[in-house]
């Protein structure tokens, strides 16, 4: 198999420690090198100073939680292509599974170019994203203490936490202005809340090329079926995981679109819900509305609705030719004739 990165190295990235392998193709002959880190900040500096020092040019790393974030951080000078892989890629083969060995897989992975990067967002949308979960994560304890019993107790927390997400909400606004125009344009879809706006530029970005296609987009977000099928029967249609801070406030923004009266949204959510159910319908309409994001950020384009008749228009001739198929059936003779206009 060809080999595109003849200096690269993997890291295996644990809360406590980093498992580092280089690995070397000299003339055919492939060299490795291993060592251990802990993740202290100082330790890290010397994992690149190391990585520097043996020549390594590209890097692998499993997404593992928060703890890649801290080694990212440090090696994202510019002296290193770092590559963040999705941990459900890189698997490695069972029953050989130790860090070194993972270190050594993701260096053997990087080095033919078989580790498709996760999206990582830059400095600013990774501030607006930290900032916009932590006042997701608050609402959600704030409202764990209400209606609880001996409320009098939590309400000294309840005010600390209404504080906390004043103090967020002003953090927010004083770093929005790069965003400010891609929220405007994403506010224009129905459902979607300044808020609900903010949180999903913090989350996908504001650049598209980053995603190939607009079908590239949803599958990150997790909003499509997988891919599960096996001698030709589909075997599986449960959505991807994919990215559930996003989704959560997709799937919140299409239910508050379903309920807008003659409406693109509206419609689709109704159509699909009468054959698949409300929970296939509504993940339809958050996709819907992920991929009117992308083509508007991509474009710069405000929001246009194609109305609550859009599916009876395109299946309109369709329909007809149905009507009177069950006009036949029933042994009538039926000839059709267009309203003057």
């Amino acid at each position: 198999m060809e080999v595109l990165h003849a200096h690269c190295a993997g890291l295996d990235v644990h809360k406590d420690s980093v498992v580092a392998c280089v690995r070397h193709m000299v003339d055919s002959k492939v060299t490795t090198a291993v060592k251990t880190f802990k993740t202290t900040t100082a330790e890290l500096m010397v994992l690149s100073d190391w990585l520097s020092a043996a020549g390594a040019t590209h890097i692998a790393m499993e997404a593992t939680g928060v703890y890649w974030k801290p080694v990212w951080h440090i090696l994202s000078d510019g002296e290193f292509e770092l590559i963040l892989a999705n941990a459900a890629h890189v698997k490695n083969v069972p029953g050989r599974k130790t860090d070194v060995n993972d270190a050594v897989w993701l260096a053997d992975l990087m080095a033919h170019g078989l580790i498709r990067p996760s999206f990582v967002p830059d400095e600013p949308t990774q501030q607006m994203r930290d900032l916009l979960r932590t006042r997701k994560q608050m609402v959600r304890e704030r409202a764990s203490h209400i209606h609880r019993f001996l409320l009098k107790l939590h309400l000294d927390q309840i005010d600390a936490f209404d504080a906390a997400l004043a103090r967020i909400d002003e953090e927010v606004s004083a770093n929005v202005e790069p965003f400010r125009a891609a929220i405007e344009l994403l506010s224009s879809i129905p459902g979607i809340s300044s808020l609900a706006a903010q949180v999903l530029v913090s989350e996908i970005g504001i650049d598209m090329s980053r995603f190939e296609t607009a079908g590239h987009l949803v599958s990150w977000a997790g909003l499509c079926p997988r891919n599960d099928e096996s001698a030709g029967k589909r075997r599986s249609t449960r959505m991807k995981n994919g990215a559930p801070w996003l989704k959560t406030t997709l799937v919140q923004c299409a239910w508050a679109a379903s309920r807008k009266k003659n409406s693109y949204l509206q419609a689709q959510y109704l159509r699909i819900r009468s054959r698949r159910g409300s929970k296939k319908a509504i993940c339809a309409v958050a996709a819907s509305i992920l991929t009117a994001s992308y083509h508007m950020l991509k474009n710069g384009t405000l929001y246009e609705d194609l109305g609550a008749n859009h599916f009876d228009d395109r299946a309109k001739g369709k329909h007809v030719l149905r009507l009177v198929n069950r006009l036949q059936n029933l042994g009538y003779d039926v000839q059709i004739t267009p309203l003057a206009a």
